[in-house]
């Protein structure tokens, strides 16, 4: 909001609901870029925001603009970040001194041992477990799933069988991602990953230790990657993590590749 009224009064516009067209748009977008200097990515949720705010504005009738939706701006697929099969089991058997540290791990790894997300991980009670799976209504999607459960999943499970109210020990999303870089940074996951960031034409690109970022959505994507590279069938792990179409898949699949050739190269080529 801040922005749309810097914007709107450096270019003297009165800020709308009848200016929010294609040009509006555009004109906000190269302000964010050449001005504010935000990266592409950070520019297009704005957009995205702006557009649904619109579209919940036109269902109640606040306005009747619809130009909004000719605008189609690119979309920036991010990085995926996620654990290796080896590094996700080397921190789930690691011992911890630090008991709020190793709460903070099983709530992670069940996340990467189930594909469910924060919110869902959050809310899981022990009412929500039964016969081996996890029945849930995705607090994001509103809609109903069976998550089966994995051995690792029903361990991690058993160690808070006596908590009245909830499944995991999950604290606040913030605090999570504060204490899951420490807990990388103890268990060695130094591996080297890139961010890439675009601001208009200029690539910007920084690399980082996988502990720095370390966040709770990191294990529904290491979730998704593992099973994947073991082979689970495409539209089970669709099911499981409520997916609904192939193409958000089409990144996950190419970083597995990725992730062949380089083990390929680890181990037969090395003999070469």
């Amino acid at each position: 909001m801040n922005h749309l009224r810097n914007y709107t009064a450096k270019a003297k516009i009165v800020l709308s609901f009848e200016i929010i067209d294609s040009e509006f748009l555009i004109g906000f977008m190269q302000y964010l870029v050449s001005k504010i200097r935000i990266t592409n990515k950070t520019v297009s949720k704005y957009i995205k925001t702006i557009k649904a705010i619109m579209n919940w504005s036109v269902k109640r009738g606040y306005t009747n603009n619809l130009s909004h939706k000719l605008f189609q701006p690119k979309s920036h697929e991010g990085e995926v970040y996620f654990l290796t099969m080896d590094e996700l089991l080397k921190l789930y058997r690691m011992p911890i001194q630090l008991a709020y540290l190793e709460r903070v791990r099983d709530a992670f790894c069940f996340g990467c041992f189930t594909g469910l997300r924060y919110s869902d991980m959050k809310n899981l009670s022990p009412s929500n477990i039964s016969n081996g799976f996890a029945r849930i209504t995705s607090l994001k999607t509103q809609e109903k799933n069976s998550i089966p459960l994995n051995e690792f999943a029903l361990a991690i499970l058993r160690k808070y069988v006596d908590q009245a109210h909830f499944s995991l020990p999950v604290l606040s999303n913030q605090k999570m991602n504060e204490h899951l870089k420490a807990l990388g940074k103890l268990a060695g996951l130094n591996r080297k990953v890139s961010q890439i960031r675009f601001r208009g034409a200029q690539r910007l690109e920084n690399i980082f230790p996988l502990y720095e970022v370390l966040t709770t959505h990191v294990a529904r994507k290491t979730f998704i990657t593992n099973s994947i590279y073991l082979g689970m069938n495409t539209e089970a792990v669709m099911e499981i993590t409520g997916q609904k179409t192939r193409q958000t898949f089409k990144r996950y699949f190419k970083i597995v590749d990725q992730f062949k050739e380089g083990e390929m190269r680890r181990t037969w080529n090395s003999l070469a």
